[in-house]
């Protein structure tokens, strides 16, 4: 028997209660749903957005847009980023040199650049090959150009007992070899043997350090990066190296590295050059350094101090004192007024040892 409208009236009355307890449940339910699909979404988002950032992080890239005779160009994906140029002459993985090694490296803080290749970089190696490398934080270990020189060496590179003379720094003697704040003069010492046979000079690794270049250059010239001062490196040239040593081997200070070369057509005695990575004026830069200016006090009164020597100045020629005396350079070449010790200037540029 059908209800009628008093007692759907009844029902309801009863009911309502339970049918409003019914609605809510129901509109809570909903909006518990909508707070869960948008607490969802939020999760999604912030996850997505943590994943992103180490990607975005580590895909800088950099690429070359020219090469002329006087530099390279490049652009980059994003502003200040630090970019590396490494070089190989051969495509050969073990021959390429970094940019820790050469100092190629710049901080951009636009989107494009372009690095400074030495004058004579095509006549010496007809046949090159560049790669960039970049990253948001520093490529290599560096100081600032303010910062004091360390003394820390203790042992020789070379035989001293095999050892007659030393070309002092800045000397007129072989080439020009300049760094990033001077050049027509060079910024290196030459070891000239006493004995007719150089391969008979023994060759060590005056620090602790890592080995990070080897290069062919009549013979290796390979550079140390020193261990206690990593932004100070060791570059020793025309070594025969002993066999099996390579790229990123440990080295300990005094450790035979190998021997000069024996090269009867084209010879050439033993020179080392000492450089460190500064940070001037905001720009990264390379600077050449006395050997003699990173050994210790004992070290050098105990093996080098004699008739001639007594100072560390009787073997670095000043700044001050070669501006005043410049050298004639064309090209890497020293030309004009000779010495009469073998060398280019007006002032002495070797040292004798005892």
């Amino acid at each position: 028997m059908p209800f009628g409208k008093s007692q759907i009236l009844e029902l309801l009355l009863v009911h309502t209660y339970d049918i409003l307890k019914c609605l809510i449940k129901i509109l809570y339910y909903l909006i518990m749903c909508e707070i869960d699909k948008y607490i969802k979404a939020v999760r999604i988002f912030l996850l997505s957005s943590l994943l992103c950032i180490p990607i975005f992080g580590s895909t800088f890239t950099s690429g070359i847009t020219e090469i002329n005779s006087t530099g390279i160009g490049y652009t980059n994906s994003s502003n200040n980023l630090y970019v590396g140029l490494d070089y190989n002459p051969t495509l050969e993985e073990s021959d390429w040199v970094y940019a820790e090694s050469t100092g190629f490296v710049q901080l951009n803080e636009s989107f494009s650049g372009e690095f400074t290749l030495p004058f004579n970089i095509f006549e010496r190696f007809p046949k090159m090959f560049f790669r960039l490398r970049v990253s948001d934080s520093p490529i290599h270990d560096y100081v600032n150009f303010e910062d004091s020189i360390p003394k820390f060496v203790n042992y020789n590179y070379i035989d001293l007992n095999k050892i007659e003379k030393i070309s002092r720094f800045r000397s007129g003697m072989g080439h020009d070899y300049p760094d990033d704040f001077e050049s027509c003069r060079s910024m290196k010492h030459y070891f000239n043997p006493s004995v007719e046979n150089y391969s008979t000079v023994e060759i060590f690794s005056p620090v602790d350090g890592v080995i990070t270049s080897m290069v062919e250059s009549n013979g290796i010239r390979i550079n140390i990066k020193s261990s206690t001062y990593p932004a100070y490196q060791f570059i020793i040239f025309h070594v025969e190296v002993l066999s099996g040593l390579e790229i990123g081997d440990f080295v300990s200070a005094g450790e035979k590295i190998g021997n000069h070369i024996h090269n009867v057509i084209d010879p050439t005695i033993s020179d080392i050059a000492v450089q460190r990575f500064v940070l001037h004026e905001s720009i990264f830069k390379t600077q050449l350094i006395s050997y003699f200016d990173v050994m210790t006090d004992d070290h050098f009164n105990t093996n080098y101090v004699g008739t001639e020597i007594q100072t560390r100045a009787d073997l670095i020629i000043s700044k001050e004192e070669r501006d005043a005396s410049p050298l004639d350079c064309e090209g890497e070449e020293f030309v004009g007024e000779e010495y009469g010790d073998g060398g280019y200037g007006s002032i002495s540029n070797w040292a004798q040892l005892d």
